[in-house]
């Protein structure tokens, strides 16, 4: 596979963080998606379609990926968090502006704790109505 030996870790939500993650998993990367315990990513409850307790569109856009539930206002799973970052060739995340920077887990807070490795951030596209 075209991405065999690349490791990216997700904190994506809703659909284009994840829905990206998901293209990469497809061509080989090794994605580790980061999630909030208990709740999770918030499309597990978009329905009307369910596969078991989680909506089917959720399993459209993180196939082929690993999952790990971690609350990063607690110490140890911000801990654990950081040394999977460590270890990762790309972050990928599609947060609101400024929640990252909140946590101390900004651009160059992260960059500087994770040697090589890249950050990227999925936005949505906007077409202004005319």
């Amino acid at each position: 596979m075209a991405l065999q030996n690349l490791r990216v870790v997700e904190m994506g939500q809703a659909f284009a963080g994840p829905w990206c993650a998901e293209i990469l998993a497809t061509l080989g990367a090794d994605v580790i998606k980061v999630e909030r315990p208990e709740i999770g990513d918030e499309t597990r409850r978009w329905g009307p379609l369910f596969w078991g307790y989680t909506a089917a569109v959720f399993h459209t856009v993180n196939g082929n990926k690993k999952s790990v539930a971690l609350d990063l206002k607690n110490l140890q799973d911000l801990d654990d968090f950081l040394s999977l970052l460590g270890e990762t060739d790309i972050f990928l995340h599609n947060m609101r502006p400024g929640v990252l920077e909140k946590m101390g887990l900004g651009p160059e807070e992260m960059l500087a704790r994770s040697q090589g490795s890249s950050m990227a951030k999925s936005v949505p596209s906007v077409t202004k109505a005319r």
